[in-house]
């Protein structure tokens, strides 16, 4: 899903160009040729840039005359750290069986797969864990 794009004349032809970056996407950099847009892989290892990324600015902040850019995104100093063999995994089905579908987030830490969310906040979206597990160390 998109989350942010900038228009800027990013290779100074006097045309402006599009940006775009998005939640588990490569940032994607779209010239604009002669009023017609077609990607850029030339700049960056697009495959190298994908992530979940937030927002991008385009300003001229070191004040060289061309425009820089800010691209935030989740980021590397994240505890939930997904890769191809660890993988951040979302579940959807009706556990607690109330005809209501229920949204449980996993991660893994070294191999073993957790709940991203703690007793309170999930049995706040599935009350029945409450009662199944009594307490925290039971929930643990």
């Amino acid at each position: 899903m998109v989350t942010s794009s900038v228009w800027t004349d990013y290779n100074n032809d006097g045309w402006t160009d599009l940006i775009v970056v998005g939640e588990w996407t490569p940032i994607k950099f779209y010239k604009n040729i002669n009023g017609k847009f077609s990607e850029d892989t030339s700049l960056i290892d697009v495959d190298s840039t994908r992530g979940w990324w937030y927002d991008i600015v385009a300003e001229d902040f070191d004040k060289d005359g061309d425009m820089d850019l800010v691209i935030g995104n989740l980021g590397n100093n994240y505890k939930y750290q997904a890769s191809g063999d660890e993988t951040f995994d979302i579940f959807y089905n009706d556990f607690d069986q109330n005809n209501t579908g229920d949204i449980v987030l996993s991660y893994y830490n070294d191999g073993e797969q957790y709940p991203l969310r703690g007793r309170q906040c999930s049995s706040e979206q599935i009350p029945a864990i409450k009662m199944k597990f009594q307490d925290y160390d039971a929930f643990s």
